[in-house]
């Protein structure tokens, strides 16, 4: 049967890194929420939902502005609780009409700044949703230690003689880390934003 037209959005992520910047190209519903949208670039990237999170709406894309609005866990973590809005609640259609760019921020730890520009939108997309358009680059393990930390494991992981490459190599599979691949990335998208139509599975 054809898909009913739906509203949506085009969003330019990339992931700021030391090299080869992590790029994913993905088109929503608008009416999904902040907290499925985590959902899907968690799935686009490869991440795996350990660590907390947050959306940084702007208006503007400058250096230094500060965030028009705070989009959370929860509201004790932001800077300004009454101003801050629930991920859970929080629905795009209502904030990226007004907002394009957004910085959303992942383990704050390790502080993985992924910048988001809304770079379309339509009223009748007829797209199964959500769907990876387009990528490029290797995402990072969870836990690796930042961008540094990242540039780091890659240098090990690409030197076969390197003396600790088995032992890197070994720790990368036990956290799930694979280089990037569009259509298993394509799938995982696709479940994460419809989550009643199977499980990611590795081996699929």
């Amino acid at each position: 049967m054809p898909t009913k037209p739906k509203p949506s959005f085009d969003l330019d992520i990339e992931l700021a890194l030391v090299e080869k910047t992590a790029k994913r190209k993905i088109r929503v519903g608008a009416n999904i929420t902040f907290e499925r949208l985590h959902k899907i670039i968690q799935a686009a990237y490869n991440w795996h939902e350990s660590h907390m999170y947050q959306f940084l709406p702007f208006e503007k894309g400058e250096e230094g502005e500060p965030p028009s609005v705070e989009i959370v866990l929860d509201k004790e973590t932001a800077s300004d609780p009454k101003k801050a809005k629930l991920v859970h609640r929080a629905k795009l259609c209502d904030f990226l009409d007004k907002y394009k760019f957004i910085l959303y921020i992942y383990d704050f730890g390790d502080d993985w700044f992924h910048y988001i520009d809304v770079t379309g939108s339509s009223d009748d997309c007829d797209d199964t949703l959500p769907l990876l358009i387009n990528g490029e680059n290797d995402a990072p393990p969870e836990d690796c230690g930042g961008a540094e930390g990242f540039a780091d494991f890659l240098k090990i992981m690409d030197k076969p003689s390197h003396k600790e490459h088995k032992e890197m190599k070994g720790w990368a599979a036990e956290q799930g880390w694979e280089r990037f691949n569009f259509e298993r990335s394509k799938l995982r998208v696709y479940l994460a934003g419809n989550p009643g139509r199977g499980v990611w599975n590795k081996e699929s």
